[in-house]
């Protein structure tokens, strides 16, 4: 257990909890996505225990909250696969977005081999590439400015990278994996398109 500790105030806990969790250089996050893809921890256990520590010490309610949110975009990206399965391969909104100018293959398989070992030249993004080619994980926030990277400024499909993280991550999770190329992306649920 956790003895009890002098700090900020509710609302304090609550932005300095997101703000960390937000931050690749801080040891912020729970890191339980691998047990969570291998069914060795249930997102049901998880919500109960950050129910309870929230329960046990108000002054983390706030990051409980932030946390269980993310645990329900876990859930949410499974709805979406089983709803929508040809997600892994095409848009959420195919309509709309199927007939997006990405460019052809033949003209960035350089570009993406730069991505894939972490050598575009942008610290942060090479420096995330290289931690999942080398341990199999990533910042969520490094993986976002990784595929907002390869998606918008390069114009490379998200499914070319979809497959690298799908090959390289621990906790690779099609659903997880899909929403977030897809989000990123700018074709899935609740995307932001700029481009």
């Amino acid at each position: 257990g956790h003895g009890r500790r002098i700090g900020p105030c509710a609302a304090e806990a609550r932005a300095a909890h997101k703000a960390a969790s937000d931050r690749p250089a801080l040891d912020a996050t729970a890191a339980l996505s691998p047990q969570l893809h291998f069914g060795e921890i249930s997102p049901r256990q998880i919500v109960a225990r950050a129910r309870i520590e929230a329960a046990e010490d108000n002054r983390t309610q706030g990051g409980a909250e932030h946390f269980i949110r993310e645990i329900g975009w876990r859930e949410f990206a499974h709805h979406l696969l089983f709803n929508f399965p040809q997600t892994p391969d095409a848009p959420l909104y195919a309509e709309k977005y199927g007939r997006f100018p990405w460019r052809q293959r033949a003209d960035y398989l350089g570009d993406l081999d730069v991505w894939q070992r972490g050598r575009t030249g942008i610290p942060l993004v090479d420096a995330g590439m290289r931690q999942l080619w080398h341990t199999g994980w990533m910042h969520n926030r490094v993986r976002m400015l990784a595929a907002s990277l390869l998606t918008k400024n390069l114009l490379i499909p998200w499914q070319d990278g979809a497959r690298w993280f799908w090959d390289t991550l621990v906790d690779a999770s099609l659903a997880n994996n899909t929403l977030g190329w897809q989000w990123v992306a700018g074709c899935g649920a609740d995307a932001a398109p700029y481009y």
